[in-house]
């Protein structure tokens, strides 16, 4: 299929019956997500961060790390002057850019499901909190350019705390791309600031928020188990970014099956134990939760998103639905059911909710018939 040419009917059909029919949509996204918002990715036809990388020959993992902070003030490269230089375009352009409707349409699909939703991106742009999604319902696993933490978080009086920032003023001397001072610096004890991002070799990154958004995200899979408390965490996101960035050429469609536990006795084919059985005290076969995993715009350079959406059609069975123009295989080992699409994810997810709205109205129309129907009566 070509990039340009949008999927058949059929297949508008196809997805969004699937989606209709979920209990629970799991979507993740990576920089791929933000181009029909007019943001470039980091690689790749749409690839666009900052002209001064190219021209100087500096490459985007370069630049995104943590080493930058503790070089000295000054002018042009090999400075933090330089560095925040980069990441003030960064924020300007996540910033005064709105989310596109995608996002609106996701959260109004998962509110809609028996179970919800929740988003998963590798983006640091804030858009998903930003197009009306609760806190709790999304997990930006590298972090957001919205917030800020000490270059040093070991100093003493900073306790590793991060901080919201409501705009970044900066202004920028174009001669030498370098902020002038005075550059952020920590609340707290006065020393170099920076973003609260994942980067590239970051051993100083502060994860609360990550943490945070990780026991949420723990929260919604034991729901969809049907848990009553908690169980054990699969692998961290924050570690398996890090462990991707040790290979940025791999290529989740050469990675070997991961099977999750739970995989080895499904919920709807485990044998029955003493806590499922119902009233009469005998067992109870539990169904099962109709799962839906959207992915959209995740590459393989840093493939988090790619693996964790793979992970979970492992762990909860249900359909993957790949949007990806360069990189849409999906790994056989997944079995079938998954869809690849190669078209512009917005147009897409237009045609899919123009689809749904007929099959909620369908729905609707069946509900009012079963309720207008003559209800039975007893004759003394």
């Amino acid at each position: 299929m070509a990039a340009s040419s949008l999927p058949s009917p059929q297949v508008i059909k196809t997805l969004a019956k699937l989606i209709h029919e979920a209990d629970a949509l799991f979507i993740g996204t990576g920089a791929g997500m933000g181009v029909s918002s007019g943001l470039g990715t980091f690689r790749g036809k749409a690839a666009g961060v900052w002209l001064p990388l190219k021209e100087l020959g500096i490459d985007f993992t370069e630049m995104s790390n943590p080493a930058w902070f503790a070089k000295p003030r000054g002018k042009g490269v090999g400075t933090v002057n330089f560095a925040w230089s980069f990441w003030k375009y960064r924020y300007d352009a996540y910033s005064s850019t709105a989310p596109h409707k995608g996002y609106e349409l996701l959260r109004q699909w998962s509110e809609s499901r028996r179970l919800g939703g929740f988003a998963v991106t590798s983006n640091i742009d804030g858009h998903w909190l930003a197009s009306g999604w609760q806190d709790d319902r999304v997990m930006e696993i590298h972090g957001s350019v919205h917030f800020q933490q000490c270059a040093d978080p070991e100093h003493p009086k900073c306790q590793s705390s991060l901080w919201k920032v409501p705009s970044l003023q900066l202004s920028i001397d174009p001669a030498s791309n370098s902020a002038i001072d005075p550059l952020p610096a920590c609340m707290h004890c006065g020393g170099m600031a920076r973003p609260n991002v994942l980067m590239f070799d970051d051993c100083e990154w502060i994860s609360h928020r990550y943490d945070e958004a990780e026991e949420h995200y723990q929260e919604f899979k034991n729901k969809i188990h049907g848990a009553h408390k908690a169980k054990p965490a699969t692998a961290s996101l924050s570690r398996e970014s890090k462990a991707a960035r040790d290979d940025l050429d791999a290529d989740s469609s050469d990675r070997p099956p991961q099977p999750h536990p739970s995989q080895q006795q499904p919920v709807a084919e485990r044998k029955e134990s003493a806590d499922d059985t119902g009233s009469t005290g005998k067992p109870v076969l539990k169904q099962r939760a109709k799962v839906v995993v959207i992915e959209i715009g995740a590459g393989t350079a840093v493939p988090s998103i790619r693996w964790e959406s793979e992970r979970l059609v492992r762990e909860f069975g249900g359909h993957l639905i790949r949007f990806n123009p360069e990189a849409p295989q999906i790994p056989s080992g997944l079995g079938e059911g998954h869809h690849s699409i190669t078209a512009d994810s917005l147009s897409v997810l237009e045609l899919i909710d123009e689809q749904l709205k007929l099959l909620r109205s369908a729905s609707t129309s069946e509900e009012e018939k079963g309720s207008a129907a003559t209800p039975c009566s007893i004759t003394m």
